[in-house]
C-alpha cells in the first residue's frame, strides 16, 4: 500500500473485513458500558457506597484504561499482533463486567472493574491499531500505538 499501487479486489475485501471487526471490537464495549450506566445508581444503593467510595471505583476504572492503552500500544500488540489480543479482550471483557455489576460487595466490585477498565480500553487501543496498520486513519492519533 505504501507504493501508491491500487489495491487488488481480495486485498480491499480483507481491508474491510478488518475495519469492520474493528469497528464491532470498539461497539460492543461501548454498548455495555452504556448499558450498565443505568445500573449504576442501583448498584450505589443496594452496597451503599459514598461518593466517594464511587469515585474510587471509577479512579481504578480510569487507571486501568490507561494501562491497558500504554501497555497494549508499546508491549502487547508489537509482541502477538492486534487480532489474537482483539479476540482475548472480548472474551474477558464481558465476564468482568458482568461480575462488576453483580458483585455482591464493594470489594469484590472495586477488584472486577480493574480488569474491565483494562480490556474496555485495550479493546479500543487494538482497533484503532488494526486500522493503523493497515494504512487507513479512522481514529485519533494520540494513542500509545500510534
Amino acid at each position: 500500500m505504501a507504493s501508491g499501487l491500487p489495491l487488488t479486489t481480495e486485498q480491499q475485501a480483507a481491508a474491510i473485513r478488518i475495519i469492520w471487526a474493528a469497528r464491532l471490537v470498539v461497539l460492543f464495549p461501548m454498548i455495555s458500558v452504556g448499558i450498565w450506566f443505568v445500573y449504576i445508581p442501583w448498584k450505589v444503593a443496594v452496597l451503599n457506597l459514598t461518593p466517594l467510595d464511587f469515585s474510587k471505583v471509577l479512579l481504578c476504572f480510569a487507571i486501568s484504561s490507561i494501562t491497558a492503552t500504554q501497555l497494549g500500544g508499546r508491549r502487547l500488540i508489537p509482541r502477538f499482533g492486534a487480532g489474537p489480543l482483539m479476540i482475548a479482550a472480548m472474551c474477558c471483557f464481558s465476564p468482568c463486567l458482568a461480575l462488576a455489576v453483580l458483585a455482591p460487595t464493594y470489594l469484590l466490585m472495586l477488584l472486577a472493574v480493574i480488569p474491565c477498565g483494562f480490556f474496555f480500553w485495550f479493546s479500543r487501543t487494538l482497533s484503532y491499531s488494526r486500522n493503523l496498520s493497515d494504512g487507513k486513519v479512522n481514529g485519533p492519533l494520540f494513542d500509545a500505538n500510534a
